[in-house]
């Protein structure tokens, strides 16, 4: 597939998801929900999902961050133990 007809459907599909978007407005049962107990499970869900892309980006650069300290270690060990 070509550059131009990837461009041409991308630019189509981000067209539609903009011009029905509006058709969306919101969730029905986010209107629905009268209780505390429901207004309470909404915030919590709200607070866990704008954390987890935060805590997963962290985890990999915390992940990425400790393999090349460990790498570096056994690299400085290898080059004690030709010297």
């Amino acid at each position: 597939m070509s550059v131009g007809r990837t461009s041409t459907r991308v630019a189509i599909l981000a067209f539609a998801a903009v011009t029905w978007a509006g058709a969306a407005v919101a969730c029905p049962v986010c209107f629905a929900a009268k209780g505390e107990a429901n207004r309470k499970a909404f915030v919590a869900t709200t607070v866990f999902l704008s954390a987890l892309p935060l805590v997963m980006i962290g985890t990999s650069v915390w992940w990425a961050v400790h393999a090349v300290r460990r790498h570096e270690l056994r690299e400085s060990e290898r080059s004690e133990e030709r010297e």
